[in-house]
């Protein structure tokens, strides 16, 4: 049985693709189809996996309750490769220790699957750099469902307290910015341009 390609340009070999062929990566339920079919069954539920954040496809076969491996489904499909991604962004934002799931928003564009982060005046996606403004009827609300940070601006208090000395905040968005090395000049996601050590301005000499 010959391996699943991978990378973005990988080919899959003619003939039909089934659970089978697809050996350890697949659950045996033995449907078939040919890659474009199946790429035209992973392209349609793509939108439907975005709004519920997740790439998992079932099987096209008619009341199979299998489903697609990830290993197949990239490797047909350049639209699940790309969600794939930003999937993988969004997970690497949720697990940010200086903002727990209180203070974690998802992206209001139906089309991302980013979050931002309330505690500032604009919200900014980290996916789709998408910006709104926050509601502070959401942030209490989240607090009260997961019981956190002490209520209230505790939560905020408590990722503030705990920014390590390598992180300041932007002076325009206050996004935190995190500096490993390099000269005083820093140049935020917002387009700010600023100096770490006084956090004023940058004046070019």
């Amino acid at each position: 049985m010959p391996p699943l390609p991978e990378g973005p340009g990988a080919r899959l070999p003619a003939g039909p693709v089934s659970e089978a062929w697809a050996g350890e990566w697949q659950a045996a339920c033995g449907h078939a189809a040919c890659e474009e079919c199946i790429r035209g069954w992973v392209d349609a539920q793509i939108s439907q996996c975005r709004r519920r954040r997740q790439l998992r496809l079932r099987c096209f076969g008619p009341g199979c309750s299998k489903a697609l491996p990830q290993q197949l489904v990239l490797a047909v499909s350049a639209g699940a490769r790309d969600l794939a991604d930003r999937l993988e962004q969004r997970f690497d934002l949720e697990r940010n220790r200086l903002y727990p799931a209180p203070l974690q928003v998802d992206c209001p564009r139906p089309d991302c699957v980013g979050i931002g982060y309330l505690g500032f005046d604009t919200v900014m996606c980290f996916v789709c750099e998408h910006q709104w403004e926050p509601d502070r009827h959401l942030l209490k609300k989240q607090l009260s469902m997961h019981g956190g940070c002490g209520g209230g601006d505790g939560c905020l208090a408590q990722a503030e307290a705990e920014l390590p000395e390598t992180v300041r905040r932007c002076p325009r968005c206050s996004v935190p910015i995190e500096k490993d090395g390099g000269c005083d000049h820093i140049t935020c996601r917002c387009g700010y341009e600023f100096r770490w050590s006084t956090l004023e301005l940058w004046r070019p000499l």
